[in-house]
């Protein structure tokens, strides 16, 4: 019924289907990303290890879900615990409700101030609307607050000018059952540009280890839009929001239940100091476990920034922010919050300044100082130097970051289902703290090849443990210290014009313990593979038909074991018209099922071989 409605003809030139094309490798390291530097500036001027994902990367990939995306990334740790849960982490410690990622959305960030993680099932945007996902792998605080400690990742959206016409997407598979994307953009005046989309998936339940059905179905469904106002020469104002709600299945017990939305308003104007911006957003969650947890959370943040460029020899970004965040929790029979509902505040400033040193030598000082409501202030600084010559550059840095305490950490009660308390939270948990020691080395030595290689070196202290107390349920604490190194490599080549390989190689040493008098159970959080690696082939076999090709390795993880393995996903793409497109995508080809995380939970769930096509109708 979806096609009498919808007349499609031929795309001009220029539109959206003439936009599947590889940038060049030149083009990639001259493209302008924001997240390194709060500010525009080129790939090879970042004096930390970047990556940005691009919409054709995603659209070759056959990418359907958010957290799917960061497979393609170099260095990410990415698997899944149900059918729900994806773990998405870099640099080691990684838990299911991994917490030392800041995740945002166009700048908007979506990490719970429940337990500093992400509910990945309960974000996600319509794919053929992002424009790229800037990654930064290690810490990121002076600029970006608490949170940022492994990693930055921002995903960022095209312009409504950029997603004018009608698109529509249909498609089933054996897991991907359903699949609909529908996105209409038009012109209110020259000045004035919009766009609304809605988005629906059913994926069927993934396996247990015995090949029974895991039982955890997710269907859901999202709506949202964007607005796009020049309101002048130097002014540009934007209001964007999403909303969702969805089902969640879960293994012997009824379904969960999310919804939620958001709205963001971003203000933009360009004055002979630089570029000023003042954002805010509200974000309202709601979810439902049935017997086991149940949160509604209402957030509201505002942040405000300024670039200044007039300053010879300077480029500095200052700036604030305010975000306060208030929740009322349910009491169920396996864990419940005291108190049962709270009112946070997060309050920050933050300056820095990149310097020119002369001869291509760059050094960067900044910091941030926030204000939680659970451990007080918090600086977070950081001080780095690059060196650019040509087509090389060379760069290291030295921060500190930390992670906030979350309720999880200071409010929860773990029963279990039994009359006793068995675990519980502390008032006095502190942040979790990391100083970093990173260097980096970037080069194009050929006109078709590139490559990045990094190192670390991370010390932490006061990490989460569960210490034994006498006559006391196990208590959350922060008896846990130690460090983690590592190797980044990642190199592109193009042998022919039409045809790309990337391939990159992560390895990872971890050396975490209880501290000396420590009554800590676990020895230390965080289940890491000590190798991952990628190779990635992306091809035109010929114009409108392309082929791609994605393999990842893992390696086996230590405790609680899962076995490493190595996949291969497979993407087709016919332009059957100009306006017509066919995909057929293969995930997990390698095997029939595999494990991919596990913390300890009775009944390992194990990820299906799944194959789906997808049509895709564009009308400019």
């Amino acid at each position: 019924m979806v096609w009498a409605t919808v007349s499609f003809a031929q795309q001009p030139a220029g539109g959206d289907q003439s936009q599947w094309k590889q940038l060049t490798i030149q083009e990639l390291l001259e493209m302008d990303v924001t997240t390194a530097a709060r500010r525009a500036d080129p790939i090879r001027n970042a004096a930390a290890p970047i990556q940005v994902l691009t919409r054709d990367d995603l659209h070759r990939a056959g990418v359907r879900y958010l957290a799917e995306a960061f497979r393609l990334a170099d260095g990410l740790y990415v698997g899944r615990f149900d059918g729900r849960t994806w773990i998405v982490n870099g640099r080691g410690l990684a838990i299911n409700g991994a917490n030392k990622m800041q995740v945002m959305i166009d700048g908007r960030s979506i990490y719970s101030p429940l337990f500093s993680g992400i509910f990945w099932d309960a974000q996600d945007v319509l794919i053929d609307d992002i424009d790229r996902i800037e990654i930064i792998r290690g810490p990121g605080a002076s600029l970006w607050g608490a949170n940022a400690v492994h990693g930055i990742i921002n995903v960022i959206t095209r312009r409504a000018a950029d997603t004018q016409g009608t698109l529509v997407t249909v498609g089933s598979g054996n897991e991907e059952q359903a699949i609909t994307d529908v996105r209409y953009g038009g012109r209110v005046s020259d000045s004035v540009a919009f766009r609304t989309y809605a988005k629906y998936g059913y994926r069927d339940a993934q396996s247990l280890a015995t090949g029974e059905s895991a039982q955890d179905p997710m269907q859901r469904g999202q709506v949202g839009g964007r607005l796009d106002w020049r309101a002048s020469k130097s002014a540009d104002v934007t209001v964007q929001g999403d909303a969702y709600t969805g089902q969640l299945g879960l293994l012997n017990s009824p379904d969960t239940s999310i919804s939620g939305g958001n709205v963001v308003a971003r203000w933009t104007r360009r004055n002979t100091w630089g570029i000023t911006q003042a954002q805010v957003f509200y974000d309202r969650v709601e979810r439902d476990v049935p017997d086991q947890f149940g949160e509604r959370r209402n957030t509201f943040d505002i942040d405000v920034q300024q670039n200044v460029s007039h300053i010879s020899g300077h480029s500095i970004v200052f700036g604030g922010g305010y975000r306060i965040s208030d929740d009322d929790t349910d009491v169920t029979r396996i864990l419940f919050f005291e108190p049962k509902g709270r009112t946070s505040h997060l309050f920050n400033v933050f300056a820095q300044d990149e310097i020119s040193l002369g001869r291509g030598v760059f050094g960067t000082l900044g910091s941030k100082l926030e204000h939680n409501s659970y451990s007080g202030w918090e600086l977070q600084p950081t001080g780095r130097i690059r060196w650019t010559r040509g087509r090389d550059t060379l760069w290291g840095g030295v921060s500190r970051a930390v992670r906030m305490p979350t309720r999880f950490d200071s409010d929860i009660r773990v029963t279990g289902g039994l009359p006793a308390v068995l675990i519980t939270g502390s008032p006095g948990f502190r942040s979790e703290k990391m100083i970093a020691y990173e260097a980096g080395f970037r080069s194009q030595p050929m006109q078709r090849l590139t490559y990045e290689a990094a190192v670390y070196h991370n010390r932490y202290d006061d990490l989460r443990s569960q210490d034994v107390i006498p006559n006391a349920p196990l208590t959350l604490g922060n008896s846990v210290e130690g460090h983690i190194s590592g190797i980044e490599l990642g190199a592109t080549w193009e042998p022919l014009t039409a045809a790309r390989l990337h391939g990159s190689y992560t390895w990872l040493h971890r050396s975490i313990a209880s501290k000396p008098g420590s009554t800590d159970i676990t020895g230390g959080e965080g289940n890491d593979a000590p190798h991952l690696a990628t190779l990635q082939l992306f091809t035109d076999l010929r114009p409108g038909l392309r082929l791609n090709v994605v393999t990842r390795y893992l390696a086996a993880l230590p405790q609680p074991p899962v076995p490493g393995y190595a996949e291969a996903d497979l993407t087709l793409q016919w332009d059957v018209r100009p306006w017509a497109e066919l995909q057929f995508v293969g995930q997990n080809l390698l095997h029939d099922r595999h494990p991919e995380f596990s913390g300890g939970q009775p009944n390992l769930e194990e990820y299906d071989r799944s194959v789906f096509v997808m049509l895709t109708l564009r009308r400019r």
